[in-house]
């Protein structure tokens, strides 16, 4: 039986999946207390120690977090289970298949989460349960929903291999083919990509990787009444009075702690969490007074986490980050260069550094202390295209593999996976190419880095084959005598908001998003539609052929042309059939698109649909040739992700863009082409483009975008010997704005306020919001007399102007042009300085510090 969910959007599931989860603890057992018999009591006294066998990752029940400690619900079920009796826990971590084939020998005690099923019950005693959770059927976000099993059969479902639902569905439901991956990550993949039409799982373990990898584009549609599982303990056969002790240790917890554990570790949605302000004591302000320039140095080649530009400057998702924690504890941060990962690390161990970022090991934590992660990633098992899919790294022994040297997981895939012949090279670059050059089987890096590269070094030869079941944690490592500053830089990380990390991962992240659209899936469904209609029409030419008689001809061209009509009609992109001087046949498709009734009523308009093509800089369009004949030969002769054109249908606002698939009939002049509509996908590329560069709320620059910019500029003005100055602001008294009309009024002037600053400047000069209600204008080519002159005429128009609520505010301004041997810290330091100075002066004034102030 199963329970259709009410469709307001993606938040209402989750609402009501919280709801229901909430309901299934309501039935959590109240407070007993634990009295064990003699036998139980003899029973610890022998043990003292059970060794317990945790998974790796099936978060949040039992898993392994990504600084290598064992966490999870079943653990905080251990914890007090360890508490009550004295028993001591002793964890054996290791795959899933694994840990049952340890419990059958007896090599461990217990299994603290694992669901009830006959099958197991020969080889291991079942506790009571702790925890219930409920399956549910995912999709795609905007696919067809399922509200039953019934209903998925003929279709192809992705389980996590080894749970209960791959027996329970090849069972029961032998009509749904059932593929299985090795992970809820590698699962949500398939159904992602288009591998699988839908993903069956419980609730809160695939929310929890959804949320820790912030996977989006899927949701769930039906609850499966049938599926809601008990998470059990499982020990031993020879264990039983472990099972009897557990089962009064259960007995023994109240509501209020089960419901505690829940709210802990079941995240459906992810949560907006408060970022934790970034206050120093007294000391730590002290030291870093004392230490104004700390020195770090990076990998040169690990795009797009971190790397160097042509110019040698530090640039990657961890400069991003690394420069914004730098201004806001006030320090410069002198990069030093490395040639490879090898030296940074000699770098850190010797202390000619001050930190580094690096997966923590043991090995390092002799020289380092590191911070808590910086993020999380997987890695990614490379392979030429000829080399096949490797679903288990284990199931392709003997292989010679590359890995890069040094790296922090090296270790851990060194001890899962034995069986192959480990080299190692110096960078990530080398690997790569190295792989291209048939120097190596496969090479194993994170899968960021990889298409990063892959895609910039146009290494097409190359591909993802599979994915390991290990996440490795990247954080700060910071030397081992400067304790102090170790907690200073946790607590500025802290103070970095998600907001924050996500506009920065939108910046570097993007590349594959909006410069190289992966269309293989999109070109997989046209053709495969292609396919079927070449086939057909390669067998109506064979019976026009092979059949003499009129009657026998005319009624076979009659059938095979209705089979082709409804295989095109049944394609959900536009299919056409043309030659280059007319369109000879369509899907119901096209004419549904444009809005005419029949294809006659289209050619009392038109002859080709390359007449419908819109004029766009971006698409092909018929005025970038001379001769529109010529349309199916131009689009064919561009690079692949520059197949697309642009078509206004008659029931949309605004135009949509297509992919075109052409295939060539034979030799003829006959082709069949397909359009695949992506403007969702080129539109959420544009959006998390817009996004990651602009202020949410007023609509100019962000902060990050005018670190990156005006860091260019001062590298470019200094080449060329050219001034660079700024302007930074800050709204007076904007607090009682807030305190006297509002938010909402606070939130319209800084809006009044950003279109004042783009209105007075020029086109070559960038204003951002820099945080809160201040404001900084990069204004290249001025001097230090022209950026005053703008900043006054921007104080007297922001004075003169009338806003809605309060109609009149000012502002103060600092303002300083760079010198010789000026950071971009040092440069807006300054400008802060004179900001201040402005404050102190009365406000709604213009001031400028130092040396400036007498020019």
């Amino acid at each position: 039986m199963t329970r259709t969910l009410p469709q307001p959007g993606i938040s209402g599931h989750w609402l009501t999946l919280l709801m229901i989860i909430a309901a299934l603890f309501a039935t959590a057992p109240q407070a007993a207390a634990l009295e064990l018999s003699d036998d139980e009591q003899a029973w610890i006294a022998r043990q003292q120690t059970i060794t317990v066998g945790g998974e790796r990752d099936w978060a949040p029940f039992d898993f392994v977090d990504g600084e290598g400690n064992y966490t999870g619900i079943a653990k905080a079920y251990l914890d007090i289970l360890s508490e009550q009796t004295g028993l001591q826990i002793k964890m054996e971590i290791d795959d899933w298949d694994r840990l049952l084939t340890k419990i059958k020998a007896g090599q461990i005690d217990l299994l603290p989460a694992i669901y009830y099923s006959r099958q197991r019950e020969r080889f291991v005693n079942f506790s009571e349960s702790y925890s219930k959770h409920a399956e549910f059927i995912f999709v795609r976000e905007g696919q067809k929903h399922f509200s039953s099993l019934e209903q998925l059969h003929g279709k192809r479902v992705v389980v996590v291999k080894g749970y209960t639902i791959e027996a329970f569905l090849k069972k029961n439901h032998p009509e749904i083919t059932v593929t299985t991956e090795p992970s809820i990550l590698r699962a949500l993949n398939a159904l992602l990509t288009g591998k699988a039409d839908a993903l069956i799982n419980d609730i809160a373990s695939t929310s929890h990787v959804a949320h820790t990898y912030n996977i989006t584009g899927f949701e769930p549609t039906v609850l499966l009444e049938e599926r809601i599982n008990e998470l059990r303990m499982a020990t031993r056969k020879g264990a039983a009075p472990l099972t009897r002790i557990i089962n009064k240790v259960f007995q023994g917890i109240d509501a209020d702690t089960h419901r505690r554990i829940q709210k802990r570790w079941i995240t459906l949605t992810p949560q907006k969490t408060k970022t934790p302000q970034l206050v120093l004591t007294p000391k730590e302000k002290s030291w870093l007074e004392l230490h104004p320039i700390i020195r770090c140095t990076s990998d040169p080649s690990w795009m797009p986490y971190e790397g160097r530009d042509e110019s040698g400057n530090f640039i990657g998702i961890f400069s991003d980050i690394t420069e914004l924690i730098s201004q806001r504890l006030a320090i410069t941060i002198d990069y030093i260069p490395s040639k490879s990962w090898d030296e940074v690390i000699r770098r850190a161990r010797h202390k000619e550094v001050d930190f580094i970022t690096a997966i923590p090991s043991q090995k390092r934590q002799e020289f380092l202390r590191f911070t808590s992660p910086i993020i999380v990633k997987e890695l990614a098992l490379l392979t030429r295209k000829s080399h096949p899919i490797i679903s288990s790294f284990s199931s392709f022994p003997g292989n010679k593999v590359a890995m890069i040297t040094g790296y922090g997981y090296n270790q851990e895939v060194l001890k899962k996976y034995p069986e192959h012949d480990y080299v190692y090279v110096a960078s990530l670059k080398e690997g790569l190419y190295g792989l291209s050059s048939n120097r190596y089987d496969i090479f194993i890096a994170n899968i960021t880095s990889s298409l990063y590269y892959i895609s910039k070094e146009m290494l097409n030869d190359l591909q993802v084959a599979g994915t390991l079941d290990i996440s490795f944690a990247v954080a700060y490592g910071v030397r081992d005598d400067w304790q102090i500053f170790h907690a200073i830089l946790e607590k500025a990380l802290r103070s970095i908001s998600d907001e924050e990390r996500q506009e920065i991962l939108n910046r570097w992240v993007r590349v594959d998003v909006v410069q190289k659209v992966d269309y293989s899936l999109l070109y997989q469904l046209g053709g495969f539609f292609v396919l079927i209609v070449l086939i057909i029409l390669y067998w109506n030419r064979r019976m026009h052929r092979e059949i003499k008689r009129r009657e026998q001809v005319e009624s076979a061209l009659h059938k095979s042309n209705e089979e082709i009509q409804t295989i095109l009609d049944t394609a959900q992109n536009i299919i056409i059939v043309s030659d280059s001087h007319k369109l000879l046949n369509t899907n119901q498709a096209l004419l549904d698109f444009f809005g005419y009734p029949s294809l006659e009523d289209f050619f009392q308009e038109h002859r080709r649909v390359c007449e419908l093509f819109i004029r766009h800089d971006d698409y092909f369009h018929l005025g970038r040739i001379d001769d529109p004949d010529l349309w199916i030969s131009a689009i064919s002769k561009l690079p692949e992700t520059e197949q697309l054109v642009s078509m206004q249908g008659k029931h949309t606002i605004f135009p949509s863009v297509f992919s075109v698939h052409i295939n060539q009939l034979d030799a003829s002049d006959v082709f069949v082409i397909s359009f695949t509509d992506i403007t969702g996908i080129k539109l959420e590329s544009k959006e998390h483009e817009y996004r990651s560069t602009h202020d949410q709320l007023t609509g100019i620059y962000n902060r990050l975008y005018l670190n990156r910019y005006l860091k260019h500029e001062l590298q470019r003005c200094k080449q060329l010997n050219e001034p660079v100055s700024v302007i930074l602001l800050d709204i007076d008294f904007f607090k009682q704005v807030n305190d006297t009309y509002g938010h909402s009024a606070g939130d319209e002037v800084l809006k009044e306020l950003s279109t004042i600053l783009n209105a007075n400047i020029r086109a070559s000069d960038k204003a951002a919001r820099w945080g809160g209600e201040e404001f900084l204008v990069v204004l290249t080519g001025t001097d230090l007399e022209q950026a005053l002159f703008l900043a006054e005429k921007l104080r007297r128009n922001i004075a003169a102007h009338l806003f809605t609520k309060p109609q009149r505010i000012s502002c103060s301004f600092g303002v300083a042009t760079a010198q010789k041997g000026d950071t971009m810290n040092s440069l807006i330091k300054r400008a802060d300085r004179g900001l201040y100075q402005a404050k102190e002066r009365g406000r709604n004034r213009v001031e400028v510090i130092g040396e400036e102030a007498g020019l």
